[in-house]
């Protein structure tokens, strides 16, 4: 779990007092609600702030967020009646993280980052891809895949980012501490699903009771599934992954035959390209489109992939076969919730 949004309505209005109380706790942020402004309420809730100083830290126990909205409901018991007080959840934030490799870079997935991009497209007619066309190397920290043309008014969103180079920016002053703590931070790239929720208000006690990490994991994990990387869960747990993989690589190699014809130089169109979009499996398929010959085919395929490999690792820190890590990210963030 990440973050919550609940609206707190009241008989009253809360007083800048009240809210100064609320706001004492590290991981609570108050804002007046817009409407019913004279008795509302927005709480955010940080479910790692309660935990940790930092959003560093991973929940990764479902008992975290029942013990945190425990403290929630003395500290609102305390300034009001509890019978005098209606919640309604707004948006809930539930994260995924995924490890890469030592040897890895954020920057080095790219060619994965664009894939969903184009997954997401299909999937979503009306979107925003924000960063996905500038992204360079330790340029940009962070992707936001929306179900609006404006992140506003958008429902449901997945931000990806690279979680150490936010809190290099973001925590300079105490990066180094976080780092003391969460040494695994280099390697991870979060995932975050947020969404707007429609559900009916509830009383105090029964948003204490209320499994709100259970209730929604399963939905937002698929929805990460379908709409990043064109899979969906099986009775059994298994991934089965969708026809629009096969159709992106089919139109990937399509552009890369019409790269390779006008091209004399296919080691300067592999500098030239590779680097943008495209992976080496969606060329293997157009290569063998392009030689008629299968000595070629292979003669030329071992160049480019040594070239590929000798260039790209040691420039970009990139994943050479990109559609492979691109399967092994989805398997794992089946794992990563396996507690339950």
């Amino acid at each position: 779990m990440d973050t919550i949004s609940i609206k707190i309505k009241s008989e009253a209005k809360f007083t800048d007092k009240e809210i100064k109380s609320i706001e004492r706790h590290k991981f609570l942020k108050v804002t007046r609600a817009k409407r019913d402004s004279d008795n509302a309420i927005i709480l955010k809730i940080s479910y790692p702030k309660f935990m940790d100083d930092s959003n560093a830290y991973l929940v990764m126990d479902s008992n975290i967020p029942h013990e945190c909205n425990y403290k929630i409901y003395r500290i609102l018991n305390k300034l009001r009646p509890k019978e005098d007080l209606e919640i309604r959840i707004l948006r809930v934030d539930i994260p995924f993280t995924y490890y890469m490799p030592k040897n890895m870079k954020f920057s080095g997935y790219k060619h994965i980052f664009y894939k969903m991009a184009q997954i997401f497209a299909k999937n979503n007619e009306s979107f925003l891809v924000k960063s996905i066309n500038e992204f360079t190397e330790d340029k940009i920290e962070t992707l936001t895949f929306a179900n609006s043309t404006t992140l506003k008014n958008c429902n449901s969103k997945i931000v990806i980012y690279n979680q150490d180079k936010r809190f290099k920016d973001s925590h300079n002053y105490n990066y180094k501490s976080i780092l003391k703590n969460h040494p695994d931070l280099p390697r991870r790239i979060r995932i975050e699903v947020s969404k707007r929720i429609k559900r009916a208000p509830m009383t105090l006690d029964e948003f204490i009771d209320f499994d709100i990490f259970n209730e929604y994991k399963d939905d937002y994990l698929n929805y990460l599934f379908k709409n990043l990387f064109d899979a969906k869960l099986s009775e059994r747990g298994n991934l089965e992954f969708g026809d629009l993989l096969t159709d992106i690589q089919i139109n990937e190699s399509k552009i890369w035959l019409k790269h390779l014809k006008n091209y004399k130089n296919k080691r300067l169109l592999i500098a030239e390209k590779y680097n943008c979009k495209f992976t080496l499996k969606s060329l293997k398929i157009a290569l063998k489109k392009f030689y008629s010959k299968s000595s070629s085919y292979d003669t030329a395929f071992q160049r480019i992939k040594e070239y590929v490999k000798e260039r790209h690792m040691e420039f970009y820190g990139c994943h050479i076969d990109a559609d492979k890590e691109f399967i092994k990210m989805a398997k794992s963030l089946v794992e990563y919730y396996k507690f339950e």
